[in-house]
């Protein structure tokens, strides 16, 4: 009698730990969510001329099955009519480094204008593992300048914006800026 009620307690404690670590553990894609700052989105008004050329967004998304991750959250730049952003390869890559240079009319091997709107930083999801630690810069160096083209009435400007990022918790800063209405603008 005695061992059976000792297997009973045992047993009764193996369930026990075995539920509160699958509970602790579990974690889905709505434990994480964008922070309020980003809720309607971040004007940005580059020239300062009363028009706002960019907006800063951030989405959770699902995505498909044709990708390795299940979901996550994504902070994106977008243009307004005015606006155009740099691509500067077809993988999508649009930030610059010191020293480059920026041409009103770009060339087919410098890259293209496009009105659009680019990931700057994401946090991916995981079914099997959770939420990454930290966001991921979609950028392949370590600099982060964004080369834009504005286009008003009478005027057409190009210039860059250096962003930097904070990977714990997914904020970012304008640290410097530079406008000009030449034909072309070296990064410095």
């Amino acid at each position: 009698m005695r061992k059976i009620k000792i297997i009973n307690y045992i047993l009764f404690l193996i369930f026990v730990s075995c539920n509160d670590s699958d509970d602790s553990i579990e974690e889905s894609i709505t434990d994480l969510n964008c922070s309020n700052n980003y809720a309607l989105g971040i004007d940005i008004d580059i020239d300062e001329d009363g028009v706002n050329d960019f907006i800063i967004v951030c989405s959770k998304d699902l995505v498909g099955a044709m990708f390795p991750w299940d979901g996550g959250l994504f902070i994106n730049i977008s243009t307004y009519e005015n606006a155009h952003i740099l691509r500067k390869s077809y993988e999508g890559l649009f930030f610059l480094q010191t020293n480059d240079i920026i041409y009103a009319e770009q060339s087919l091997e410098n890259g293209a204008w496009f009105e659009e709107s680019r990931i700057m930083l994401s946090k991916l999801f995981y079914n099997d593992s959770g939420w990454n630690d930290e966001w991921f810069v979609n950028s392949n160096i370590e600099e982060y300048y964004m080369a834009f083209k504005l286009t008003n009435e009478n005027t057409e400007k190009i210039g860059w914006i250096k962003f930097e990022f904070d990977t714990i918790n997914g904020q970012f800063s304008i640290i410097n800026k530079m406008i000009t209405e030449s034909d072309s603008l070296i990064i410095n």
